[in-house]
């Protein structure tokens, strides 16, 4: 797991090593005051990986709706330094663009995007045929990332 989460972190910024990641999965991660945030951000990765995983193994994982994205998101922003313009587990009012190059969709369409998303990962598409389950977890992964981050 510290791999993945390093790696998920990494990606937004966070400077902490594997080995770091590794320590707050044991619960032994020490940081300054200066790296709090960098801890946390970790902690809340871990913490949403353990209650997917516990949910994986008990069968019990919820189909993904807009509300369980924004309980991820908000889970995953817990006691993080935010703009004033984020808002936890809310999709943004505003127009976003990426190194001036990629304009997201527009704010007015983020709602009905994300309810056409879920229902597209949670349907047809997505259903495994028999013994390929991992096979589509990545492929249904891979793509509810993309359209995330063009959302």
């Amino acid at each position: 797991m510290a791999k993945g989460v390093a790696a998920t972190t990494a990606i937004e910024g966070n400077t902490l090593s594997e080995a770091d990641v590794l320590k707050a999965v044991d619960g032994k991660l020490d940081v300054p005051p200066s790296k709090a945030y960098l801890k946390h951000e970790v902690e809340n990765i871990i913490e949403a990986c353990n209650a997917i995983g516990s949910q994986l193994a008990a069968d019990k994982l919820p189909p993904l709706t807009p509300k369980l994205v924004g309980d991820y998101n908000r889970q995953v922003l817990n006691r993080l330094p935010l703009k004033d313009d984020v808002a936890p587990g809310k999709l943004r009012p505003y127009s976003v663009v990426v190194g001036n190059v990629y304009r997201g969709a527009p704010a007015e369409d983020c709602d009905y995007l994300l309810e056409q998303l879920c229902a597209w990962l949670n349907g047809p598409d997505f259903k495994p045929r028999e013994g390929m389950d991992a096979v589509y977890a990545i492929l249904k992964a891979v793509a509810a990332h993309l359209y995330l981050a063009w959302i």
